[in-house]
């Protein structure tokens, strides 16, 4: 082989490699780019959590039978089913700015057994701003879940529905 097609040679494989390693790096920065995340939204987290310890907590809106000695998870005690038991039984601080909801218990035929307002006055603020962008809307986040409810000595099957409001900030 002359000197020129060993420089022709040798210039195709040093294109064949640069088009290699710009694919590589390429992909890489796009794997990077795309895998990389920069805010992670809890808001669904928070909703279940906040919908768990209604359901599930003795100190909220769940039955104790006085026989078996426990709380019974899934039967709600229409007694317990006041906004000022739910705010006693979490622990947000002086100030809750983190979380709201209107819970509304109802019977089979979907009429209304008793409503509630957990954190009444950050409840007001977020309603009309729901569904917004930005600082200063919330995020409305609706639940609802099969339940039994105790009325006096009866158990009598409800649905436990909540319209959870987190702000976006």
């Amino acid at each position: 082989m002359n000197k020129k097609a060993m420089d022709i040679s040798m210039l195709i494989y040093l294109i064949k490699i640069g088009i290699f390693t710009g694919i590589i790096v390429i992909t890489s920065m796009a794997l990077v780019t795309m895998l990389q995340k920069t805010a992670i939204d809890t808001k669904v987290l928070e909703s279940n959590i906040f919908m768990n310890h209604l359901i599930y907590s003795p100190h909220a809106l769940g039955w104790y039978d006085a026989y078996a000695g426990r709380n019974i998870p899934g039967i709600v005690d229409v007694q317990n089913f006041n906004a000022a038991r739910i705010e006693s039984s979490y622990n947000y601080g002086k100030q809750n700015t983190n979380i709201a909801a209107q819970i509304s218990l109802l019977d089979s035929q979907s009429r209304v057994v008793s409503n509630l307002s957990y954190n009444a006055q950050m409840l007001k603020r977020w309603i009309p701003v729901a569904g917004k962008s930005g600082s200063g809307s919330s995020t409305k986040i609706s639940r609802t879940v099969y339940v039994l409810y105790a009325q006096g000595n009866k158990l009598n099957p409800g649905v436990l529905k909540a319209d959870i409001y987190i702000p976006n900030s």
